[in-house]
């Protein structure tokens, strides 16, 4: 018998080859999600809450108190609005970490208020956007927590751990200086979503947050949260039940800048004007 020639052999080895890079590319793509890109660029425009005054300047400690609901605090002692970063025309809010007025008690830190606007009633889904200034020597010896959605037919049961039908979802830092999300829904007593891979928060510059939610039909457990930072997605969730009944809709921005528990060193964080989209 004659042995193989040499074009049988290479015919051979290269459809071996082909045969493996098919293999390889349906086995990834049955176990890696393709890429979710910022939600920032796939929603319509929104609106941005800006801290500037209707006359352009600043708004003030009591400017910031007086357009925040029932649901704020720490707007007049422990929140000031401050120039941007260079090129950026838009001023933004610094936030003192520790309490500075005494007759807090020592209780105090940050600041919290909630923005509703009424033109996101009906929305299926939604997109925050923000930056985050901490400075280069943050200690991060207090977990944390920053703006995020919220979704309540009652404001008031958003700060609870298991809200009746409402949910929050509030993106933080933890005591270790890894980002995540504090997570207030129906069906738990709360708890701290971590991402699959540890995600540190840069310290010393701007640092872009993305927030995308989309809400669960009543009765099943088909939510979906994602978390961006710096365009990378850090978090994505699915099978969340977000809420119980359909009067649980999308309401806006839980606006909350501080220490989670206990009062951590003093320190200031800044935050930029944020942006809301839906669809």
């Amino acid at each position: 018998m004659s042995s193989p020639s040499m074009n049988s052999i290479i015919f051979n080895v290269a459809g071996g080859a082909v045969l493996l890079t098919v293999g390889a590319y349906m086995l990834s793509s049955y176990f890696l999600k393709p890429a979710v890109v910022p939600c920032a660029g796939r929603y319509p425009a929104g609106f941005q809450l800006t801290f500037d005054g209707s006359d352009g300047k600043p708004m003030t400690p009591i400017d910031l108190q007086a357009r925040s609901g029932s649901r704020e605090w720490g707007l007049l002692q422990n929140a000031n609005v401050v120039p941007g970063d260079a090129g950026s025309k838009d001023s933004v809010l610094n936030v003192k970490l520790a309490a500075t007025d005494a007759d807090s008690g020592g209780t105090e830190n940050g600041v919290g208020f909630t923005w509703e606007p009424h033109e996101i009633a009906g929305a299926k889904s939604a997109c925050l956007s923000y930056r985050v200034f901490m400075p280069a020597d943050f200690a991060f010896k207090e977990s944390g927590i920053l703006p995020g959605l919220f979704g309540a037919s009652d404001v008031s049961q958003i700060d609870e751990l298991q809200p009746a039908d409402s949910f929050a979802l509030r993106v933080g830092w933890g005591q270790a200086g890894d980002a995540g999300m504090d997570v207030r829904i129906p069906t738990s007593s709360g708890f701290w979503e971590t991402p699959p891979r540890k995600t540190n928060w840069p310290l010393g510059r701007w640092v872009t947050v993305e927030q995308e939610v989309q809400l669960n039909t009543p009765g099943k457990d088909d939510g979906v949260v994602r978390l961006w930072i710096d365009g990378a997605l850090t978090i994505d969730r699915g099978g969340m039940p977000l809420r119980n009944s359909a009067q649980s809709e999308l309401s806006g921005v839980v606006a909350d800048v501080g220490y989670a528990r206990t009062i951590g060193a003093p320190a200031d964080v800044r935050v930029s004007p944020f942006v809301l989209q839906w669809q």
